[in-house]
């Protein structure tokens, strides 16, 4: 039986070099664990810095101009 690494190398040479790349790309994201980020405690400073009015404005714009499909674009 083969062990995981011949199989994978296998299968991935059976596939197109685009789709090598997204092999690539992904086994190289795995290998480096989680991704770094912000961390949320970091972000506190910006909970509740915009008023309730402006998110509900924000919210219409939203739903007004991108909750919409233009036919004609396409």
């Amino acid at each position: 039986m083969s062990s995981i690494s011949d199989e994978l190398l296998n299968v991935f040479g059976q596939l197109q070099p685009a789709e090598q790349q997204v092999v690539l790309k992904l086994a190289k994201s795995l290998a480096t664990g989680t991704p770094k980020g912000t961390p949320g405690n970091e972000l506190l400073r910006f909970a509740a810095c915009i008023s309730s009015t402006e998110a509900d404005e924000m919210e219409r714009v939203i739903e007004r101009d991108c909750e919409r499909i233009d036919e004609s674009a396409w």
